[in-house]
């Protein structure tokens, strides 16, 4: 089993990385930890969540090509598969 930082709803300039958001992943099925990272002219947007591999390296696929850190609207998704590595 592995344990992830998780908030559901995007944080704003508040990465979750704090003892109060972290879960136990679902045995066998969520393997992997994702975080979402948006930046928006408010500040950046957290969101970080259990994942399965698959599901989460298709969208983190799928978000490379809006992924530009430092810059406005950027979107970047990454999976980790390590305990709080998100």
């Amino acid at each position: 089993m592995i344990q992830c930082y998780q908030c559901e709803e995007f944080q704003l300039n508040n990465d979750c990385s704090s003892p109060e958001f972290i879960v136990n992943c679902t045995v066998n099925v969520q393997d992997m930890c994702q975080k979402e990272v948006m930046e928006q002219s408010a500040g950046i947007m957290y969101r970080k969540s259990c994942a399965s591999s698959a599901a989460c390296l298709i969208a983190s696929a799928g978000y490379q090509s809006f992924c530009s850190p430092g810059k406005l609207n950027s979107v970047c998704i990454s999976c980790c598969n390590t305990p709080l590595c998100n």
